[in-house]
């Protein structure tokens, strides 16, 4: 059963390289502050992967038995899936018996696989959250990273909200870790932020001429240094960048969780360019 931890994660996998390599990614996710406060719950250097997974609450089951023994034991923020264990596909029968077990209290189930038909199949059927290619480590990563991580990580100078008002009047307060980017276009203006699960979410408010300045005074105010104003009506959090393309004739962003699609780039106006460079090079 999980230890109390930032992580409640249940992984089932039965490649032990694999999971060396996992143990591998948990410790780079924690900062070097976050590592030392760990070292109580055990060095990687030595544990051995299952000990210092489960000391960071990451329980580990090598197979189906172990893995439904678990689930009925703690209550898990998410569970991990390899599809594939023990040369068969198990994953088809795991989540049924997983929603049998827990009943109403299923938790988030991220898949790993190589097949593309189980991929169609779970999405289907929504019975899986994500899905990752299987040795695709740096999206898992970064998938967790922004799942247990992130939201508790804030620039040493940042306060925990920043405040708006709805359409009603009344007064929304957004934790700003979770600010993905803020954006005012044809008199709407939108918050993007990373929700419980790790999803694209969205809050918008009411038009007003003066939304994007408003914002800009509370980051000024408090030092927020990761929230930066990319254009006239843009302000991207610097923690969700993904990736960049272009040069200073036509500089462009992608975000946490936008897709490939080339209108989800984000441009970053000549005005704010230096400014934008010399935060993020």
């Amino acid at each position: 059963m999980q230890q109390s931890s930032a992580f409640s994660i249940l992984w089932l996998e039965d490649d032990r390289e694999f999971m060396t390599k996992a143990a591998d990614m948990v410790h780079k996710m924690l900062s070097s502050t976050e590592r030392d406060r760990m070292l109580e719950n055990g060095d990687p250097n030595t544990l051995n992967t299952a000990q210092y997974l489960h000391a960071n609450g990451i329980d580990w089951a090598t197979d189906e038995a172990t893995l439904l023994d678990e689930a009925g034991k703690g209550k898990y923020q998410l569970i991990i899936l390899d599809m594939k264990i023990q040369n068969r596909l198990s994953g088809w029968d795991i989540i049924d018996k997983l929603k049998r077990l827990l009943k109403e209290e299923v938790p988030s189930i991220w898949i790993l696989t190589q097949f593309s038909q189980l991929r169609a199949y779970y999405s289907a059927e929504q019975c899986a959250e994500q899905f990752f290619k299987k040795h695709d480590m740096q999206r898992l990563q970064d998938a967790l990273y922004r799942r247990f991580i992130l939201p508790r990580y804030q620039a040493a100078d940042a306060i925990e909200y920043l405040t708006f008002t709805d359409r009603s009047g009344k007064i929304v307060r957004l934790e700003i870790a979770k600010i993905i980017s803020i954006e005012s276009r044809q008199g709407k203006h939108v918050v993007y932020m990373c929700n419980e699960k790790g999803q694209l979410a969205n809050k918008q408010f009411p038009s007003q001429d003066n939304f994007l300045t408003e914002v800009l005074n509370q980051i000024s105010q408090k030092r927020i240094s990761f929230l930066i104003q990319i254009s006239r009506w843009v302000i991207v959090n610097l923690q969700y960048l993904e990736d960049t393309r272009g040069d200073r004739r036509k500089y462009e962003v992608k975000l946490f969780q936008r897709t490939n699609s080339d209108t989800d780039w984000l441009r970053v106006t000549e005005t704010y360019l230096a400014s934008f460079l010399d935060r993020t090079t």
